[in-house]
């Protein structure tokens, strides 16, 4: 693991793949709510009466 995560401690190993995991996490709630649309304001008039059309 400590190759992989490129550290040379057993404690900078946990807490690499510790903040790791957090990132994975954080881009999975990313991919969710794209997928769902969640936030997105494509589906609001208002906003979208100001996009280019083409």
């Amino acid at each position: 693991m400590r190759v992989l995560l490129g550290t040379s401690t057993i404690k900078d190993t946990i807490d690499t793949a510790l903040r790791e995991v957090e990132r994975q996490e954080a881009r999975l709630r990313e991919i969710r709510a794209l997928i769902e649309m969640d936030g997105i304001d494509l589906a609001d008039e208002r906003v979208m009466a100001n996009t280019w059309r083409y």
